[in-house]
């Protein structure tokens, strides 16, 4: 059974350019840090300092200044707010803000609630960075090295922990609509309809393994999947409320009514049973037509099915190492699908109307 929705993982290249550029900055700036005045104290500020660093030069598009800066200056102040929170005797507020300052640059270009949850789990993944490298810093194993080893090992700690802050920007919920629609079309559907529903969900489980996520033809395709599974749950709408009132019911009913017509006398009686008469008449003439256009419809969907399956395997072929680039041309599959789904469309509003 298909899933609605699913974790998936975005911009699989940006992440990893950001991962390696904050794998090399943290040893880096550690090790730097261990030459300048304060020693290892100033080590953890610096070494978070230049991974936000790294991580706003690979989000920028362009790795335009402009973000670098403001991912400096927000460094800066963080690890300057570390710095010199012992000295204000608030030794935990201080780690909590440079957290905070340090994953704001690290969330830049995000909105809303991907905003928060990506500044929230920056700041814990920062406050874990810290914590490990205060751990590698003050561990015995690391006594008898130099200064500068040290150092460089807690600022591999700090990259480490550090990249996790990175996820939260690259992990989106995606929902699917066609998995939805086709979940609850399951048990409405039956026959060839149902047929007809089984084989567009298996088209579009295909394409998407088979397609990236921006590819024009993709969200082409899922359109038209969701019209033909849209038209399968009028129809089936249309069928029960057909099956429930059938055309000896309605005949029976208007020559009753044109009984009652026929022995008033009264002009307003009589008005009110030929609209009731009228009426009937009505859904009677959409019942005949449902009657009679069910093979054209049936035909209308088939046959957007199988333009729909064309396209695939005409993009699929584009795709194929084998295959040249003029081999096919899209553009008449791509218009001859949308013809369709106005078509499709047409009898989706008809069912409507009926169900109505």
């Amino acid at each position: 059974m298909a899933m609605s929705t699913a974790l998936r993982f975005r911009q699989h290249e940006q992440f990893h350019r950001a991962a390696l550029y904050i794998a090399i900055a943290g040893p880096l700036a550690a090790l730097a840090s261990a030459f300048l005045p304060g020693g290892p104290s100033l080590t953890i500020g610096l070494t978070a300092g230049a991974t936000a660093l790294a991580a706003m030069a690979a989000f920028g598009e362009s790795h335009s200044r402009s973000k670098f800066v403001a991912g400096a200056v927000f460094a800066l102040l963080g690890a300057s707010l570390l710095v010199a929170s012992g000295r204000w005797g608030s030794a935990n507020l201080g780690p909590l803000l440079f957290a905070m300052l340090v994953a704001l640059p690290m969330a830049s270009g995000l909105r809303g609630r991907k905003l928060l949850i990506s500044v929230a789990a920056g700041t814990a993944a920062l406050l874990l960075a810290r914590l490990a490298a205060l751990h590698v810093v003050s561990a015995s194993e690391f006594a008898s090295l130099p200064t500068w080893a040290s150092s460089a090992v807690a600022g591999v700690a700090v990259s480490a922990a550090s990249i996790f802050a990175l996820l939260p920007r690259h992990v989106q919920l995606v929902h699917d609509p066609v998995a939805k629609a086709h979940a609850q079309l399951r048990g409405q559907v039956s026959g060839e309809i149902s047929d007809l529903v089984e084989r567009s969900n298996k088209l579009w489980t295909q394409a998407k393994t088979e397609l990236s996520e921006n590819d024009a033809n993709l969200h082409i395709l899922e359109e038209a999947v969701l019209r033909l599974m849209h038209t399968a749950k009028r129809w089936s709408s249309a069928d029960s409320n057909s099956s429930q009132t059938s055309a000896a019911s309605l005949a029976e009913r208007m020559e009753s009514l044109q009984e009652r017509i026929d022995k008033a006398n009264d002009e307003v009686v009589i008005k009110q049973y030929e609209q009731a008469r009228a009426a009937l008449a009505e859904q009677m003439k959409y019942l005949s037509g449902i009657s009679n256009n069910r093979e054209r419809v049936l035909a209308r969907m088939h046959n957007y099915l199988a333009a729909m399956e064309r396209l695939r395997l005409a993009v699929a072929n584009l795709k194929s190492a084998t295959a040249s680039r003029e081999s096919v041309d899209l553009a008449p599959i791509v218009e001859s699908l949308e013809e369709l789904g106005l078509d499709i469309d047409s009898c989706s509003t008809a069912l409507k109307e009926l169900d109505a």
